[in-house]
């Protein structure tokens, strides 16, 4: 994504190196904080038998999934969220295409700011938004 401020490139252009260290630097502080203050305190439960077939067998893959579809609000709510991440993700793409295609050459973002973009980098400004929003609402 870049955005022109006074005819300078930012976000990153010149400075991808210090962009792949600082995320490189998080993932290194998340690995260790995982490795060290995460426990696995889940026990198995010992079974005594399979209610059906082997244990791991195909056959009994099949009747677990076909006992949980039986419960239709379930179903319900899988094929509901299918539906509605197969649009979203559509709606990503064709959205990035019509931006590009209505504005091709650069435009002001804000009235008052110098700041202008094009169309693609419209739609990163707007996957930043919605991830912005969807971190702070959960």
């Amino acid at each position: 994504m870049f955005i022109a401020i006074n005819n300078e490139i930012f976000l990153f252009q010149d400075y991808s190196f210090y962009l792949f260290l600082g995320v490189s630097g998080i993932i290194l502080v998340s690995l260790v904080m995982t490795i060290l203050f995460i426990t696995d305190r889940y026990v198995v439960p010992q079974m005594e038998s399979s209610p059906v077939g082997k244990k791991g067998s195909i056959s009994s893959v099949w009747h677990i999934y076909l006992q949980v579809l039986k419960n239709r609000v379930f179903a319900a709510l899988a094929v509901a969220n299918l539906l509605f991440i197969s649009v979203d993700e559509q709606l990503t793409n064709f959205i990035g295409i019509r931006l590009s295609n209505e504005f091709a050459d650069p435009v002001p973002l804000v009235s008052f700011l110098s700041m202008q973009v094009k169309g693609v980098n419209l739609l990163g400004i707007l996957k930043t938004e919605n991830t912005l929003i969807v971190v702070a609402m959960s």
